[in-house]
């Protein structure tokens, strides 16, 4: 029999604001591509930087997703939860999950803490990221790659952040890259293969 998991109430986390990319009046696309370009590289011959620059939002939300679900199902593995459930959990609910699941162990204050903020900047650079892809939707000529690369560098960072955190608690060490399953690693033949 399944117990049920109870919310803990959240610690209180001096509010930050949403991130934002930082383009000012003086940028120019000659600037934008190059910023892109210092960060990426290149993309192979035929692909457009801006769908370079999806690829790369779309990998670095894959690699979050993972790490999430991968930490959702190590805590909660002694309460019978397969990581198949848990992997077709929205972004919020694998949070919030998370966030009770290793709450309600009570760790240390600090690792607590270091925690909560960790998960903290996971949802501010998804929240970014989603921004960065509801302008796409509405105005895509108004996105810059500056936005592609901060919402891939900000979940990629998120990750690392995260995944630190959650070994000082005690969750085993992984190589997220070479535990991510074949699909994310090929994600970027699968996008090809689909346009």
């Amino acid at each position: 029999m399944n117990k049920k998991l109870t919310s803990v109430p959240p610690v209180s986390l001096t509010p930050k604001a949403p991130l934002v990319v930082p383009i000012g009046p003086d940028w120019t696309k000659k600037k934008d591509k190059d910023e892109f370009v210092a960060r990426f590289g290149d993309p192979e011959k035929g692909q457009s930087h801006r769908d370079f620059g999806f690829d790369q939002v779309l990998l670095a939300t894959r690699q979050l997703d993972y790490l999430l679900s991968r930490a959702v199902h190590h805590a909660a593995s002694s309460k019978d939860v397969s990581i198949t459930s848990v992997a077709a959990l929205s972004f919020d609910s694998k949070c919030r999950l998370l966030e009770d699941l290793v709450t309600t162990k009570k760790p240390d204050e600090k690792l607590r803490q270091d925690f909560l903020e960790s998960l903290d900047y996971c949802r501010r650079a998804v929240e970014l990221k989603e921004d960065v892809l509801a302008k796409n939707a509405l105005h895509p000529e108004l996105i810059w790659l500056l936005e592609l690369a901060d919402a891939a560098d900000h979940q990629s960072t998120a990750q690392i952040e995260l995944d630190d955190t959650l070994s000082s608690l005690g969750f085993p060490d992984h190589d997220w890259l070479k535990d991510l399953p074949e699909f994310i690693l090929e994600e970027k033949n699968i996008l090809a293969e689909a346009a």
